[in-house]
């Protein structure tokens, strides 16, 4: 799961506004990685007990195959919107 935030998307996004808006933009991925690192200490062994690797997959577990389908459907989406970006 962190591995799709902070990969392509971050790094790339980052930089691009980084470039235009100043080095005020790099918050960006230091919240993110500390968001993950705190998700991480608090449910760490809840979602190695589910044994989900996406968010998608959570979606599905919680909420059923159609919430599972609609997930990836806006992650479909938002990974549209950040490679034209």
């Amino acid at each position: 799961m962190a591995a799709c935030v902070l990969g392509g998307a971050l790094t790339m996004g980052g930089t691009t506004l980084a470039y235009n808006y100043g080095v005020g933009a790099i918050w960006l991925g230091g919240v993110a990685a500390f968001s993950i690192f705190l998700l991480s200490l608090f449910l760490r062994t809840k979602l190695s007990n589910m044994r989900i690797l996406s968010a998608c997959e959570g979606f599905g577990v919680f909420y059923g195959p159609q919430a599972r389908v609609l997930s990836a459907v806006v992650m479909m989406v938002y990974m549209f919107m950040v490679g034209v970006v």
